[in-house]
């Protein structure tokens, strides 16, 4: 039996929208190969290296990946039930292009989950668990007043795993594991990395502040307002991609 292979993934493709993907051949494991086939692509869409619009032909993955075209068409309709493609045509499929009630409804959805996992954390914290809060909070005020942008968005990825450290419902975690793939989807098209502000350091401080005295309400309501103005955010950057030239022509 052959030793088993890490799947590398592959380079950003500049050619999108109606550029198949490559014909480089990556060797797969026989763990499971619609498995893998289907993290690898998921994965690929989800970080924005294949964008909205991409190609997804059942002919050329079947040659990138060096398989059979079976386990490709099962992927790619594995991906189009889970809203990342969209048909083009009989065989192939495209990156689909998020629509305002995905937006809408994604957020939404991420409330709900988020309050819910954060304040079962809250009530399970341990006193170090406060210090770390605590500690965090300081270096974000730090790296703001610093101008310290890329620390300050080091310390805002830190900050939430703090917050969901304590979370021991295993059935909301497995919701969660699942849900995670679109608001990551939506924050790699939409949002990047954003320059830190006053009004995200409120944000946090507010949520920070709600964790540690494990008051719902309060959590309910930064959490519903950090939360909300991400997706105006992305909106407005949806919006903005909607109604550019390259938009209108295409």
């Amino acid at each position: 039996m052959e030793k088993s292979k890490k799947i590398a993934l592959i380079k950003p493709i500049a050619e999108v929208a109606e550029k198949p993907i490559g014909s480089r051949l990556l060797k797969l494991q026989r763990r499971s190969l619609t498995e893998q086939l289907h993290e690898n692509l998921e994965l690929r869409i989800v970080s924005g290296e294949l964008p909205p619009g991409s190609r997804l032909s059942e002919e050329f993955i079947a040659k990138e990946y060096a398989t059979s075209r079976s386990p490709v068409r099962d992927v790619l309709a594995a991906l189009e039930r889970d809203g990342l493609a969209e048909r083009l045509g009989p065989r192939d499929r495209r990156v689909a292009t998020p629509t305002k009630k995905f937006v809408f409804d994604t957020y939404e959805t991420w409330i709900i989950l988020e309050i819910n996992r954060t304040f079962i954390s809250s009530l399970n914290a341990k006193p170090g668990d406060h210090e770390k809060i605590v500690k965090v909070l300081a270096q974000m005020k730090d790296a703001l007043n610093a101008k310290r942008a890329r620390e300050y968005a080091s310390l805002a990825v830190a900050f939430p795993d703090l917050l969901h450290n304590r979370c021991d419902n295993d059935q909301l975690i497995s919701v969660l594991k699942d849900f995670e793939k679109y608001r990551r989807w939506l924050s790699a098209l939409y949002l990047g990395e954003e320059d830190p502000s006053l009004m995200m350091l409120k944000e946090h401080h507010e949520i920070g502040q709600a964790y540690l005295g494990a008051d719902l309400k309060a959590l309910s309501v930064s959490i519903q307002d950090h939360v909300r103005k991400q997706r105006d955010r992305v909106l407005q950057k949806l919006s903005d991609a909607e109604t550019s030239p390259a938009a209108k022509e295409a």
